[in-house]
């Protein structure tokens, strides 16, 4: 396989975030995205590239000093079981210590996946922040079955 960069996101990266994000949405394993979202937002994406071509993404959500959100992690079918996600999530914490947070959560399916790297399931309640500014209008809110994840960086 050839190197693959990891590097935050430029603005015509939208489109791709857009495809991947939603292809997964699709399977019901991630929200929709519409790339108005992505675009103004897109300083808190990373990317995976490999010979200039989008193959992996994730995003900051910040929401105290401390208290930041790792989501929308996704890497393209033919990518995956290659470490691309764990290099995004590894650059995301990354970036979260360099800010200063000091916890990192994940709402996922992939439990397994963030447990090799260090998170440990806790209860969704103890993000009151997230619940009041996402969860509240996600059409999942009756029915999340996303299991929450965090890790003390």
């Amino acid at each position: 396989m050839e190197k693959v960069i990891i590097r935050n996101a430029k603005l015509k990266d939208a489109v791709w975030i857009e495809k991947m994000i939603n292809t997964y949405a699709e399977k019901g394993l991630m929200l929709f995205r519409k790339r108005e979202n992505i675009i103004e937002n897109i300083r808190n994406y990373i990317v995976a590239e490999i010979s200039n071509e989008v193959i992996g993404c994730c995003s900051l959500s910040f929401f105290t000093e401390e208290l930041a959100e790792i989501r929308s992690l996704a890497v393209k079918e033919d990518f995956k079981k290659k470490g691309i996600g764990s290099k995004l999530v590894l650059k995301a914490e990354d970036i979260l210590r360099e800010e200063g947070i000091k916890n990192v959560f994940v709402l996922t399916y992939q439990v397994d996946f963030f447990k090799k790297l260090g998170y440990k399931i806790v209860e969704k309640t103890i993000f009151p922040q997230k619940i009041w500014r996402d969860c509240l209008s996600c059409p999942k809110i009756m029915q999340c079955d996303e299991i929450a994840m965090e890790k003390k960086l």
